[in-house]
Order: C-alpha cells, then structure tokens, then sequence
C-alpha cells in the first residue's frame, strides 16, 4: 500500500509563494484518522493529518496536513529548502505512475 503525505507551504502576503510538496512510502500500516506522523522534517515531533484519503482500486492513502503559513517568500524557501532536505519533493517534479 502507499501511503502519501501532502503538504502546502504558502506565505502570508498577497500573491506570495505557494509550495506543494509530496513524501511517499511504501507501508503495511494503514492511516487511521487521529493518527501521529512522525517525519524527520518535524523531528523531534509529529504533525496529525488534517485529511485522509483512500483510492482502494490504485492502493494508496493521501494524507493531507494543514497549510505551513509563513511570513515572506524568503522564509517560505528556507522552508521548502528544509522539507526537501528530509525527502519531500515538489509536486510539479514528482512523476505521475
């Protein structure tokens, strides 16, 4: 089963940055809503998905987390800088399968 996590980092002025970013895994375990994600982009803490999503004929889960709103599109880059750094990937370089 995959399981992928989305999460979108979007800066708090008009007509600012907006990233999406993607991780997937390859999992037995199967999200349940409430559940803790732990990912070493949030070390040494965990985030709850805002959303759950099933497709059972492709087998996979998308877990959705709340919005990262930060202030300036510098920051929102750092930000992007770190995420990519623990495995996320922006959604416009992830191939489609």
């Amino acid at each position: 089963m995959h399981v992928i996590m989305d999460i979108l980092i979007t800066t708090k002025t008009k007509g600012g940055r907006q990233i999406s970013l993607r991780k997937k895994h390859e999992t037995s375990l199967y999200p349940i809503p409430g559940i803790k994600i732990e990912d070493s982009a949030w070390a040494p803490s965990f985030k709850v998905p805002a959303d759950i999503s099933c497709n059972f004929d492709e087998e996979y889960y998308i877990l959705s987390f709340k919005n990262v709103l930060l202030d300036t599109d510098g920051v929102c880059e750092e930000e992007e800088k770190m995420y990519r750094i623990h495995g996320w990937e922006s959604l416009n370089e992830i191939e489609v399968k």
